[in-house]
């Protein structure tokens, strides 16, 4: 672990007794690239926590207060969802906190694993309880981490069904040969994000963001992929337009058929013939 991890979690650490100190404070985690072992000097402090009612904005500024933070940012309150996020300073460090009642993020973790919900920003959220560093709690979050240690057949399905939205090829041609970059590079990232979200259900893996951050970590993830698809998807940015748009394709149909070879009960006919429609389709593009 090198020096920015190790410093952030020792902040973290320092942090958490905080929280803590309020008995309606369950648990407290540390998440994002600290938690697993990578965070860089570009890297936030993400935290967790948990409370067995909704916290109040003077219990959340109070906890803070004792934290020694500097520049509190509050985000708009988002209390029907039982979640509330807020960042500020210490020590010129930024910190991130999200703030759930455990009821929230037991109804997260149910909608993913139980009820296949293909949300990304909700797998995040399992994949913060499963990887997370526990502060405080730690028996609460080693349940939540039994529970989401198993990725369910339904929500690869339902993930790979969700994200198998290509086509048509010649749109992507188009774009390219007119070098109209703005529309082009806008598809491309849907591309890309799609090809991601079709592969993390084939591979069972839950995406630690729901921007997707730290691609190539998240590439070397999934072993059923097209080969050497980091540096691919980098090219497809990088290379010539048209190039780039060549090599958008051939991820595309490679990711579909690895879709029929690992998931065959799933039909991919609409997406074949998506795919393969006329040059002028204009229904095709509709969506």
């Amino acid at each position: 672990m090198d020096v920015a991890n190790r410093s952030r979690l020792a902040l973290a650490r320092a942090i958490a007794p905080a929280y803590a100190v309020d008995p309606a404070v369950v648990a407290v985690l540390v998440g994002g690239s600290v938690a697993r072992g990578h965070a860089d000097h570009w890297s936030d402090l993400e935290l967790g926590v948990f409370w067995a009612v909704a916290p109040t904005l003077a219990a959340r500024a109070a906890a803070a207060g004792a934290a020694g933070v500097a520049e509190r940012r509050v985000f708009p309150d988002a209390a029907a969802s039982g979640a509330w996020e807020e960042e500020y300073r210490v020590g010129g460090v930024k910190v991130d906190v999200g703030h759930l009642t455990v009821a929230a993020t037991e109804r997260i973790i149910g909608d993913v694993t139980e009820r296949a919900d293909p949300s990304l920003a909700k797998q995040a959220v399992v994949a913060t309880a499963r990887d997370g560093v526990p502060l405080h709690g730690g028996a609460l979050l080693a349940g939540w981490r039994a529970h989401a240690a198993v990725y369910p057949d339904a929500l690869a399905r339902s993930m790979v069904a969700e994200h198998l939205a290509f086509g048509p090829h010649w749109w992507l041609e188009m774009l390219a040969e007119r070098d109209d970059l703005l529309a082009l590079y806008s598809l491309l990232c849907r591309v890309e994000r799609s090809v991601l979200g079709v592969l993390l259900g084939l591979n069972r893996v839950y995406p630690t963001s729901p921007d997707l951050k730290w691609v190539d970590r998240l590439a070397g993830r999934l072993t059923v992929a097209p080969p050497h698809l980091a540096g691919r998807l980098k090219r497809v940015f990088r290379a010539e337009p048209r190039d780039g748009a060549r090599e958008a394709v051939q991820l595309i149909e490679e990711t579909v058929a690895l879709v029929e070879a690992h998931l065959p009960t799933l039909n991919t006919g609409a997406v074949r013939a998506r795919l393969a429609a006329p040059r002028g389709d204009q229904s095709a593009t509709d969506g």
